[in-house]
């Protein structure tokens, strides 16, 4: 058995991953604990960056300001929530802002209801496979926090399987997470 087939089969991702036609290499693979809540991911940034740009740190802060915010944002408008996915895994991708607006990402931007609009991230809950999500991220760093938060609202969404209990969509739900984030957390 071949080391990529053997690493597929072992959940073992240190290998490197093509994606909507671009190739991606391989970080790491961490874990983030947020109020009990864990995230495992790894994160691919494209072979064609120049230079990867989102940190651990960045990620986890992201994860957890998201939380706390989502937290904040369903006591606003009286929701609870549950952790109904509590195995979602997470691929996280950086990629050029061109690539991510470019012709291979076209079809993703489609199906989310959103053609022809220029895009600094995306999350996609990967259905299709079981117990993973994807999120993508465009090497805009002067936004990169502000979008991972909105990213991860929308994985918040996800997991507490929150479409159709509450009154807003997952788009609706990230943008609030994403303008409560600039308008009371930021310095």
């Amino acid at each position: 058995m071949s080391y990529l087939l053997a690493s597929l089969l072992l959940g073992v991702s240190s290998e490197p991953r093509y994606l909507s036609g671009l190739f991606f290499n391989f970080d790491q693979t961490s874990q983030v604990n947020v109020n009990g809540y864990v995230i495992n991911y790894d994160f691919y940034y494209e072979n064609n960056l120049k230079k990867k740009q989102i940190k651990k740190e960045d990620i986890d802060y992201s994860a957890q300001k998201s939380f706390e915010i989502s937290i904040l944002l369903l006591r606003r408008i009286e929701e609870g929530h549950k952790d109904c996915r509590p195995y979602l895994d997470l691929n996280i991708y950086q990629m050029t802002r061109s690539s991510l607006n470019g012709e291979s990402f076209n079809v993703w931007k489609e199906s989310m209801g959103i053609p022809g609009k220029e895009i600094f991230g995306l999350y996609d809950p990967t259905a299709w496979i079981k117990g993973e999500s994807c999120l993508l991220v465009g090497d805009n760093a002067p936004i990169t926090r502000g979008t991972l938060i909105h990213e991860f609202a929308h994985y918040w969404y996800d997991r507490w399987c929150l479409y159709g209990k509450i009154k807003m969509d997952t788009e609706t739900f990230a943008r609030k997470v994403e303008y409560i984030y600039v308008n009371e957390y930021l310095e």
